[in-house]
């Protein structure tokens, strides 16, 4: 009897000892899982930052392109007066030529 119960003793102590050391186990993965945690937040921060910026720079983007878009415009409606004032300066040189022949126009 004696000996059966230094096997429980030896058992006990045994299974002490593994309690513990997954308790210290679990513990460490706590730790690692709310770190985990903490980090996670922490990039769902950084990453809704980023996506705000990323919004912001296409909105800018959008403007500028609205703007080069009006310049272009722009510059093809003043291309199409230049040619206009062009034609003109023609006709009135033609004109010119036809009632007063002899005078050039400078």
């Amino acid at each position: 009897l004696h000996g059966k119960v230094l096997d429980v003793e030896v058992l006990a102590n045994g299974t002490r000892a593994d309690i513990a050391a997954s308790d210290g186990d679990a513990r460490t993965t706590l730790r690692l899982l709310e770190h985990n945690v903490k980090s996670a937040a922490e990039l769902e921060t950084e990453s809704l930052k980023v996506v705000q910026e990323v919004k912001a720079a296409s909105a800018e983007v959008q403007r500028a392109q609205g703007a080069i878009v009006e310049v272009e415009q722009m510059s093809t409606q003043a291309s199409a007066h230049a040619r206009a004032v062009g034609e003109k300066v023609a006709q009135l040189q033609d004109d010119v030529q036809s009632l007063l022949p002899g005078v050039a126009m400078a």
